[in-house]
């Protein structure tokens, strides 16, 4: 896919990416190819050319990358996972798997609020089956830390051992929410790994 092509594009020297996929405009005619924030746009790439071409090592090219994920199983000290549920909807022997995951970047994260620019899922987060059928968002439950991040889910499709949860993705459709910036308001990159239960 596209995201693919371009996240191979920033291994090669010389070469910066600036996000713009939370500024795109489902209502346009021209899709997300010109964005009506072109300003915005425009600011990015100048921030990474600074960078990049110009040596000023102190201004950061891109936002936050994704640089570690951990996964960890649902265990009764959590408590009500669910608003209304209780914690019986983890327990085991109740075939939902509840999990946390958390997400650690290269560079502080902050939360941005984007209401009323929400086209897609909430948080911008996705989990999916091995086979890509299933998939689900994710619950972003807030900072860990200045460059860790906490999602909760409960995967309904499966179990640890039967259709477990495999990938995780990060603004990885058209329009996508995209709530994690960093200081310079340059969004987390977008991203698509893969889940060790």
């Amino acid at each position: 896919t596209q995201r693919y092509a371009q996240q191979a594009a920033r291994t090669l020297p010389k070469v910066g990416m600036a996000v713009a996929a939370d500024l795109g405009d489902p209502a346009s005619p021209w899709h997300p190819i010109h964005p009506p924030w072109k300003s915005e746009v425009g600011r990015r790439v100048g921030l990474a050319a600074l960078n990049i071409l110009y040596g000023q090592t102190a201004i950061t090219p891109a936002g936050p990358a994704l640089k570690q994920v951990a996964v960890d199983l649902w265990q009764p000290s959590w408590g009500n996972f669910h608003y209304g549920f209780g914690s019986g909807v983890c327990s085991p022997g109740s075939n939902f798997l509840c999990f946390g995951v958390r997400l650690r970047f290269d560079q502080p994260v902050a939360l941005q609020q984007t209401y009323g620019m929400h086209y897609g899922f909430p948080t911008g987060f996705e989990i999916f089956s091995a086979s890509g059928v299933q998939f689900q968002p994710a619950s972003l439950t807030g900072l860990i830390d200045q460059y860790t991040v906490q999602l909760n889910s409960t995967w309904t499709f499966g179990d640890a051992t039967h259709n477990p949860p495999a990938v995780l993705r990060y603004a990885w459709h058209d329009y996508p929410a995209m709530l994690l910036f960093n200081s310079l308001g340059q969004p987390v990159v977008p991203f698509n790994v893969s889940l060790s239960l």
